[in-house]
């Protein structure tokens, strides 16, 4: 009788032990998609808090209204962000299409030129319908060929951006205009 007892104890043991891990696991995995979920949201948040002039369906390209380089610092980071107008998923392009100097002079921005000025990192992505994404990017001044900036501290110029969202006869192209300003070092 005693052995009998003894194993009936054990077999409850056993049971409870398995029903206590399962439901442990359960309580696991639920605590762990709260998190997950918790983390996105926050993302999201910050994202759209860091983001200066989110993009919306008003104005579907932002980007930040000015920037400083100098010779010590010739490179800026430039945050931009972009809205999706179109009914599906679209993809997203940001390219540096000009600028000029305060005289309105064109400042030579085509990549791998001899006397390429001012440089810039091109953006890409793709939206999903209705939504925004901010992006970052840099735009440089560089050096020309003898190793010298071609600006000077008081120099200012206007660079226009322009955020090109959907394809083919989909496609829109929204401009927006960033202020270089040139600092001594």
């Amino acid at each position: 009788m005693r052995k009998k007892g003894g194993m009936e104890l054990s077999i409850n043991a056993i049971v409870i032990l398995i029903i206590a891990m399962v439901v442990l696991g359960i309580g696991i995995l639920f605590i762990r998609g709260m998190f997950a979920k918790a983390q996105t949201t926050t993302f999201k948040a910050l994202s759209a808090q860091d983001t200066a002039n989110p993009a919306s369906a008003d104005r579907p390209f932002m980007a930040d209204r000015e920037v400083t380089l100098s010779p010590t610092n010739p490179t800026a980071t430039v945050a931009v962000s972009a809205y999706n107008v179109l009914s599906g998923s679209s993809p997203v392009n940001i390219t540096l299409t000009g600028c000029k100097n305060s005289t309105g002079g064109d400042v030579n921005t085509t990549p791998g030129s001899l006397v390429q000025a001012i440089g810039y990192t091109p953006v890409t992505g793709t939206l999903s319908a209705s939504s925004f994404s901010g992006y970052q990017t840099t735009i440089s001044m560089l050096k020309n060929t003898t190793g010298q900036y071609l600006f000077k501290a008081g120099d200012v110029l206007a660079c226009n951006l322009d955020a090109t969202i959907g394809t083919g006869t989909t496609a829109s192209t929204y401009p927006a205009t960033v202020i270089v300003k040139i600092a001594a070092s």
